[in-house]
């Protein structure tokens, strides 16, 4: 009975020593490529996908080139944008009842090629002038983009008297040299 017993056990380890070398000739034949191949599939699908948005893609790219394109103003400008901004606020001022009050240092900000300045204007008057000179301000664009508006009274104690007041900050975008 026991050698019985003795040749089932030998002929089950037998078997599952037979299993687990089925087992892995088909997954080194079969299973390994197929997993290797569905993997390589995925990666061409995803590839198609991008090649299919190529053109799109490349589209709103330009798009977008061109968008910001507009805003950048000519490097030459760069260092005589303040000058330039002096004299045309002054003559505009100067012609339609505006006081000028301050055009303070700008501030300037570098990311990667390029420059950002913001220029701020300080100026009193009426309201329709002021607002006048915002939209004139907005249609010239030598001298940058309307990034900000505050218009505010300002009461002088002493003298008891108002004035509105508008603060204007423009941003310019140069190519940095």
């Amino acid at each position: 009975m026991i050698s019985h017993k003795k040749y089932y056990e030998n002929r089950f380890k037998f078997f599952i020593i037979i299993s687990i070398c089925v087992l892995l000739v088909a997954y080194n034949f079969a299973i390994k490529k197929t997993i290797r191949l569905e993997a390589k599939n995925n990666q061409l699908s995803e590839l198609t996908k991008i090649i299919k948005n190529a053109p799109e893609r490349l589209k709103y790219m330009r798009n977008q080139d061109k968008y910001y394109s507009s805003f950048i103003i000519d490097n030459k400008m760069g260092a005589n944008n303040r000058n330039l901004l002096m004299e045309k606020t002054s003559k505009y001022c100067s012609a339609n009842k505006i006081s000028l009050k301050e055009i303070p240092l700008a501030s300037s900000e570098g990311i990667n090629d390029y420059l950002i300045q913001t220029n701020k204007i300080r100026l009193s008057g009426n309201f329709v002038n002021l607002l006048q000179f915002v939209n004139y301000i907005e249609k010239e664009k030598t001298l940058g983009s309307v990034r900000s508006l505050r218009f505010y009274i300002n009461r002088d104690p002493r003298v008891k008297d108002k004035e509105l007041l508008l603060e204007i900050y423009l941003q310019s975008l140069t190519k940095a040299s």
